[in-house]
């Protein structure tokens, strides 16, 4: 067993925890045929469909433009736009044009691996709702490869995940973000207690 930090809440609460650390304590725990459906499951929810979704979104763009979420006006007086996620970019399309979209899902659903090596596989508790919605700003603005660097040069030993094509997603930039988050929220802890020490 292991000890790791979990995060609930949105990642306002973060839990010390015991979970299995090798395979034999998780099949202890869950049974053989539920560890290959929880490995299996959890490879197609946050390996697979955002490379299948973000591939299918661009494609599918022709039939449907991906709707503009909101707009906020930048220092520099431009405008920012931050585009829906793709999958509800995904759910308008369906709606336009059922068949061109079952037939571009289809396609990346079945040319697709289930698992690409290099990228996370899962991990990392719940995204939360306000890092997704960062994330998504940042690929609106073209933006999200220079933040994913800048995190990566932050927080030591952090490697965002990258598709298959060597882009980051917004899910593996709003994790990087988070990370950020408890990293900075950790650090500015460390300095408030040296100051308490030392007053």
């Amino acid at each position: 067993m292991q000890t790791v930090e979990i995060e609930y809440l949105d990642g306002n609460i973060t839990v010390e925890e015991e979970e299995p650390s090798t395979i034999p304590e998780l099949v202890a725990l869950i049974g053989e045929q539920g560890t290959v459906n929880e490995g299996t499951n959890n490879l197609r929810y946050r390996n697979k469909y955002p490379r299948v979704y973000k591939k299918a979104s661009k494609d599918l763009e022709a039939v449907v433009p991906r709707d503009v979420k909101s707009e906020e006006t930048k220092k520099d007086g431009t405008i920012k736009k931050v585009l829906i996620s793709e999958t509800d970019h995904l759910r308008a399309c369906f709606k336009a044009d059922p068949e061109k979209t079952t037939v571009t899902i289809t396609q990346y659903a079945q040319s697709e691996p289930l698992y690409v090596k290099g990228e996370r596989a899962g991990g990392g508790g719940k995204i939360g709702q306000a890092a997704l919605d960062a994330a998504n700003s940042f690929f609106a603005d073209d933006t999200a490869e220079d933040k994913a660097k800048f995190i990566e040069g932050t927080v030591p030993g952090l490697k965002i995940a990258r598709d298959i094509d060597g882009a980051v997603t917004p899910e593996s930039l709003a994790r990087g973000i988070q990370a950020l988050n408890r990293y900075l929220l950790k650090q500015t802890q460390q300095q408030t207690l040296a100051v308490l020490k030392a007053a």
